[in-house]
């Protein structure tokens, strides 16, 4: 997991920006598109990265729920450079592929944290490969 940069903890943060719209985590190996969607329902949002083409890529997918929090914790501390344009948090929920304990999709990260929601809720996705 990255960490911030300042924080004397392993795996300092380290994004490499050189594609458009595309922000690769050294740490991770990640590569994620470089902005949240617009806001979408669940299945919308998972037809989005199934279907984005970005950086030379065809091979994007909704995030998990850790690979999410891995992008926002530092963010929301204000402790790494702003690589990623999140925009508001306190708004939509960000989707991810994690389900439920009932195997249910709609497990989402929000400002206040993490929590499932009717996947018909509009919400926001970054997506990820």
């Amino acid at each position: 997991m990255p960490n911030a940069p300042l924080s004397m903890l392993p795996n300092p943060a380290s994004y490499n920006v050189s594609v458009t719209n595309v922000v690769t985590d050294r740490v991770t190996g990640l590569v994620w598109e470089g902005k949240l969607s617009w806001e979408l329902s669940h299945a919308q949002a998972e037809a989005y990265c199934e279907g984005l083409q970005l950086g030379g890529s065809d091979a994007w997918r909704m995030p998990t729920l850790l690979e999410v929090i891995s992008i926002v914790q530092n963010y929301i501390n204000g402790e790494i450079d702003r690589v990623f344009e999140i925009g508001d948090l306190s708004g939509r929920p960000q989707w991810t592929s994690t389900k439920d304990l009932n195997g249910q999709v709609g497990v989402a990260y929000h400002l206040v944290g993490i929590a499932y929601i009717n996947p018909a809720f509009l919400g926001r996705v970054q997506c990820v490969r």
